[in-house]
C-alpha cells in the first residue's frame, strides 16, 4: 500500500485546562507536491482528489463498531514497524473532516478536528513539536468487501519540518470556516456590520464595538419591557377573573336572598290567610269549604280586600231568628238577605262554570247588578253597570 506523509500545517498553542478538540487545516486545496515517491512525481490535492478523503472517512466511520468513539490515529512523526514505541503510540485522533469548498483562500481544503493528549499538548506548548502531517494511503482495500477504496486519510503525525510552506503558523478555530458553496452562507465584512448598526463605514473597532454595545443593551431593555407588559396584561387578566368570580358570587347570593325574602313573604301570606280564613269562620261570615275562595281572593286582591270583602258578609244564620223575618216591612230583601243571595249566586256560577271565585264574582256583577247592589255599600264599592 503506497503512502503519502505531507507535513504542513502548524498547530496552534492549546489554552490552559483546554481539552476540546480543534480544528485543523490538514490539506490545502490545489496544493502541489513534486515529489519521487507519487506517480509522475507530481501530486496536485484537487476538490476530487479531497473530496475522495472526506467520503472514505464517513464510510471508515460508519464502519465503526467500537464503543469508544471513531477516531484516526495521529502519532509522532511518520514511523514504522522498526520504530520505538514513543513515537509508534498516539499522539492523539482525528474525529471528524470537513471539506471547505469556497470561502477566503487561505480557508478552501481539508480540515481536521483532532483532539491531542496531554503529552502532545505539552510538547505544543513548550514549542518542540509544530506541525500536523497528514498520511494517506492511495487506494487501499476495504476489509470488509474486499473492495478498492481510492485515496484515504488513514493517520496524520506532530513533528518539526512543514511541507506546505505556503501555510502560515495561525491559531486553529473552534469550527471549520463555513463553505458558502454548500451552506449559502456569507462572511460579513465591517462594512456590512456599520450599515446595520447605523454608523459610518470607516469607524474605529472601538465605536464599532461600543455600538453593537448599545444595541444590545437596547434589545436586553426591549425584551425586558416586553416581559413587563406580558406580565401585567397577566395580572389584568388575572384581576378581571377575580372580578368576575367575585360578581357570579354576589350574583349567585343575591339570587339565594331574593329566594328566601320570597319564601318568607309566602310563608306569611298563607299564614295571614290562614288566620283570616279562622276569623272569617269563626264569624260565620264563610262556609268550611270556602277557605280557597279566600286565599285566591287575597291572593289577587290582597288580605285587606279579601278581609273587607269577605268580611262584608252577614252570619250564616237563620234569618227568622232572634225574630227577624226575610224581608223588610214592604216586602223587600234585607241587606243581609241580599249579601246571602249574592253569595249564593256567587258559588252557583262557580260550580257551575268550574271557574275561579274572583272570576265567578266578576260574572254575577256583570250579569246580575241587582244582587250587587244589595252588597256594594257594604263592601264599599260601587256596583257595576247594567249589561246591554
Amino acid at each position: 500500500m503506497r503512502l503519502f506523509f505531507a507535513s504542513q500545517r502548524p498547530l496552534a498553542k492549546s489554552e490552559p485546562g483546554d481539552r476540546s478538540p480543534r480544528w485543523q487545516m490538514l490539506i490545502p486545496l490545489n496544493a502541489e507536491r513534486h515529489r519521487p515517491d507519487v506517480p509522475g512525481g507530481k501530486l496536485t490535492f484537487t476538490e476530487a482528489f479531497l473530496a475522495s478523503l472526506e467520503r472514505n472517512f464517513r464510510e471508515m466511520k460508519s464502519e465503526y463498531l467500537g464503543g469508544d468513539g471513531f477516531g484516526v490515529q495521529m502519532n509522532y512523526f511518520h514511523p514504522d514497524d522498526d520504530a520505538p514505541i514513543e513515537s509508534r503510540i498516539a499522539s492523539g485522533w482525528i474525529e471528524d473532516i470537513k471539506l471547505v469548498r469556497s470561502g477566503p483562500a487561505g480557508e478552501l481544503g481539508l480540515w481536521g478536528l483532532a483532539r491531542l493528549t496531554e503529552r502532545a499538548r505539552a510538547y505544543l506548548d513548550a514549542d518542540e513539536l509544530r506541525y500536523l502531517s497528514p498520511e494517506i494511503a492511495f487506494d487501499p482495500v476495504n476489509e470488509s468487501t474486499g473492495k478498492r477504496r481510492g485515496p484515504t486519510l488513514i493517520g496524520a503525525a506532530l513533528l518539526l519540518s512543514p511541507s506546505f510552506h505556503e501555510l502560515p503558523r495561525i491559531a486553529a478555530a473552534a469550527l471549520p470556516p463555513a463553505d458558502q458553496a454548500t451552506t449559502g452562507a456569507h462572511r460579513m465584512d465591517k462594512k456590512m456590520i456599520c450599515a446595520c448598526l447605523g454608523i459610518a463605514e470607516d469607524s474605529s473597532d472601538e465605536a464599532v464595538m461600543t455600538a453593537l454595545k448599545a444595541c444590545c443593551e437596547r434589545a436586553v431593555k426591549m425584551s425586558a419591557e416586553a416581559e413587563a407588559v406580558k406580565l401585567a396584561r397577566v395580572a389584568d387578566a388575572t384581576a378581571l377573573t377575580a372580578a368576575q368570580e367575585a360578581a357570579k358570587l354576589d350574583a349567585e347570593r343575591v339570587a339565594k336572598l331574593t329566594a328566601t325574602v320570597q319564601e318568607m313573604q309566602d310563608a306569611k301570606f298563607k299564614s295571614d290567610v290562614s288566620a283570616l280564613v279562622t276569623k272569617l269562620k269563626t264569624e260565620g261570615r264563610i262556609q268550611a269549604a270556602e277557605g280557597a275562595n279566600v286565599e285566591e281572593v287575597a291572593a289577587a286582591m290582597g288580605i285587606a280586600k279579601a278581609e273587607q270583602f269577605f268580611g262584608s258578609r252577614a252570619p250564616v244564620v237563620s234569618l227568622t231568628e232572634k225574630g227577624r223575618s226575610g224581608a223588610g216591612e214592604d216586602g223587600a230583601p234585607t241587606e243581609d238577605q241580599a249579601r246571602v243571595s249574592y253569595f249564593a249566586k256567587v258559588e252557583e256560577v262557580q260550580k257551575l262554570h268550574s271557574i275561579p271565585f274572583a272570576e265567578a264574582t266578576k260574572r254575577v256583577n256583570r250579569e246580575h247588578p241587582e244582587l250587587a247592589k244589595g252588597v256594594a255599600s257594604r263592601m264599599n264599592t260601587t256596583p257595576p253597570p247594567k249589561a246591554n
